[in-house]
């Protein structure tokens, strides 16, 4: 067992529901609970509820046991979880779980699906056998920084949270893993987690991860000119043609390059147009794009002048701050291919969206 979580357990006087940061625990995990990852959703439910003991008995004890040894509480848990709840995560309406075993159960299954790597749809179904079939009590017991760990790891790994501006946490959590069937991702919602989740980014690197999400509407065969682009984007013909028309080699070399990392590329037909390659396909087919080092960024921002570090998310000065940008990285060091990863600094707000949505 965790000699450390156990002690910091009998010295609290109770649960602290604050993480302690937001990082995420990497530590060894056990295999999947009951069910087997090729169940489907019904099937897993049945077979991991039957598998579960309603009440303390040696079985479930021991269970418990073994998760406690085999998955440490994650460090910034580790005052939000009872460890007497730690490694029980199905339960039936006989068990009538309070609070504190229903965070247990979702920062545990959490770390059982990150150790088995689960993404997409095996994430999705292996989430709505295990709680989808919850009550709303159970849902509203979840502390809410817990709720909204779980909504980002789905949504880091390829799930869309069923989300709306009104729903609590605990709503989004629970119409996600109740939906009938895996929601297909859009270019507009892909383009929107690269920039939001870090998690997300990574996973697009993955062979097959964006063929599957996207329903195969964005492949590496494929390219999508127009998609994603918002309609104020589409607005701005004098920013454009000020892209399109972007004079010296260098130029033009940057603003091919600065795309990369989110897999965007210029590319010229015979009658003198220009396409836009589906978002992230660069990223997924160049996994080894080397981006800059540390610390060349550090050079690059002690020279960059402070009023002059960023766009400010105007669409009037992109161009220029992209240009003024790539001036800047030469002079401390950073080469052609490398930056991608220090122009995205200078970009922020609408500017930076537009930056990655507009076809030249």
């Amino acid at each position: 067992m965790n000699t450390r979580n156990t002690t910091r357990r009998t010295q609290g006087a109770g649960p602290d529901l604050t993480p302690n940061d937001e990082s995420s625990d990497d530590g060894r995990l056990p295999p999947l609970p009951p069910g087997g990852s090729d169940l489907s959703a019904s099937e897993a439910h049945t077979e991991i509820a039957s598998s579960s003991s309603t009440g303390h008995n040696s079985t479930s004890s021991e269970s418990s046991l073994v998760a406690q040894a085999r998955v440490p509480i994650p460090d910034q848990w580790i005052r939000s979880i009872v460890q007497a709840h730690w490694g029980r995560w199905a339960y039936n309406t006989k068990d009538d779980p309070n609070c504190d075993q229903i965070n247990a159960a979702l920062v545990f299954l959490v770390q059982i699906y990150q150790q088995e790597g689960f993404a997409a749809r095996p994430l999705f179904y292996r989430a709505v056998a295990n709680i989808g079939r919850w009550p709303d009590d159970w849902f509203r017991l979840a502390n809410e920084h817990i709720a909204k760990a779980f909504i980002r790891f789905l949504h880091g790994n390829g799930v869309l949270p069923d989300q709306t501006p009104a729903r609590h946490p605990y709503e989004t959590l629970a119409a996600t893993v109740r939906a009938t069937d895996f929601t297909v991702w859009s270019q507009e919602q892909v383009n929107r987690a690269v920039n939001r989740s870090d998690q997300f980014a990574e996973r697009i690197k993955e062979p097959g991860f964006l063929l599957e999400i996207t329903n195969g509407a964005l492949s590496s065969s494929r390219s999508t000119p127009g998609k994603g682009i918002s309609p104020h984007a589409r607005s701005s013909p004098d920013l454009r043609a000020s892209l399109v028309g972007s004079g010296t080699p260098a130029r033009t070399r940057l603003l091919s390059l600065v795309r990369q990392d989110l897999g965007v590329e210029v590319r010229s037909t015979g009658h003198g147009q220009r396409h836009l390659r589906s978002p992230l396909q660069y990223a997924r087919d160049r996994p080894d794009l080397e981006a800059a080092s540390v610390r060349q960024l550090t050079d690059r921002n002690n020279i960059v002048p402070r009023e002059k570090n960023d766009s400010g998310g105007r669409y009037a000065v992109l161009q220029e701050t992209v240009v003024m940008s790539y001036d800047y990285c030469e002079e401390a060091g950073i080469q052609d291919h490398q930056c991608h990863s220090a122009v995205t600094i200078a970009l922020t707000g609408r500017a930076k969206e537009y930056h990655y949505q507009v076809p030249l």
